[in-house]
This record gives structure tokens, C-alpha cells and sequence, in this order.
């Protein structure tokens, strides 16, 4: 059972419907199939979501984030990653063919080229699920780092900070 005003970062019922509660934080595909995007809640505030490409803890992302927390209320940020993720895909193939992107794309690139150079020397599995792994690592880290807001309340347990990498294929979390 998830108790009000303890933190819970996802449940999954006997029909092994997931449930994701606090702050959502991801790049997540809510429809990895032919259906609609639903988003199912019991109550207002049940579910704070933010997404954005490749889950990089940009600035606006932040603040979004401090505004579910601080504002809302919510006690987990769940930062969650998938696999075959395209934002981290173009981030490997430009890092492979320095390939140079139009508009904002080279600022989200930026942003997920470490993971990327850290995956690279990962002596098993393949370069993109281990560049999807270390982008939600760092991806955690950058929001339990993220002063003043979020660092407070990590540091002093009012919030929880996790992560893991939605497998596209089975419908399983990895926990990061």
C-alpha cells in the first residue's frame, strides 16, 4: 500500500499495471504501442510529469521540478530513461561522425555526450543501453546536486531521487 506523504517511486498492481507516484522525471513513451497516450490518476496531484528528449536535467526541467516539490508537495523525482532512446542515439551518432545538428539539438547533445564517452568505455553490452544507463545516472545525480531547491530537500530526506530504463519491449523498469 502507498501511504499519503511517503515516498513510493512505482507499484505495480496484481495485473501488473505499473503505477508511478511523485514526481516523474523521464523520457518516457506513455504509448509504446498503437493506443493513446493515457495517463491514469486517482486524485489531483497523484502525478507531477515532466519530459523532455534524452531526460537531461535542464534548467527550465529544474524548475519544474522545484515547482512539484516545493509548491506540490511531491516527495519523489523518478527519473526514467528507455531503451532504443533516440535522443541518445543521435547524441552516439554524433559524437561518431562529427555530425554538427541545426537549432537547439547541439545544447541537448551537450548535455547527454558524457554518458555517451563514459558508455563507450563499458567493456559489455551494447553502446546505446549502456549510454542509456549512464545518461539516467547522471541525470540522477544533476537533480540531487540541483541548488538550492532539490539539493535541500534531498540532503535533508524530504525528497527521493531514482532512476531506472523502461525496457520498450517487455514493459519492465530496470532500477538505475
Amino acid at each position: 500500500p502507498v501511504i499519503q506523504g511517503q515516498p513510493a517511486a512505482i507499484a505495480v498492481d496484481a495485473q501488473g499495471n505499473r503505477y508511478v507516484i511523485g514526481v516523474f522525471n523521464g523520457s518516457v513513451d506513455f504509448n509504446p504501442g498503437t493506443g493513446a497516450d493515457i495517463k491514469n490518476s486517482t486524485g489531483f496531484g497523484d502525478l507531477f510529469v515532466t519530459r523532455i528528449a534524452g531526460n537531461i536535467a535542464s534548467s527550465e526541467n529544474v524548475g519544474s521540478l522545484e515547482f512539484g516539490t516545493q509548491i506540490l508537495g511531491a516527495r519523489v523525482l523518478y527519473v526514467l530513461g528507455h531503451t532504443n532512446c533516440g535522443a541518445v542515439d543521435a547524441a552516439i551518432k554524433v559524437l561518431k561522425n562529427d555530425t554538427t545538428l541545426p537549432g537547439h539539438l547541439p545544447e541537448l547533445i551537450r548535455a547527454i555526450k558524457p554518458a555517451v564517452i563514459i558508455a563507450a568505455k563499458t567493456p559489455t553490452g551494447d553502446l546505446l543501453g549502456n549510454a542509456v544507463i549512464e545518461n539516467v545516472r547522471r541525470s540522477v545525480g544533476a537533480l540531487k546536486r540541483a541548488a538550492p531547491v532539490l539539493k535541500r530537500f534531498h540532503d535533508e530526506h524530504r525528497i527521493v531521487v531514482a532512476g531506472g530504463v523502461y525496457d520498450l519491449a517487455t514493459g519492465r523498469i530496470a532500477l538505475v
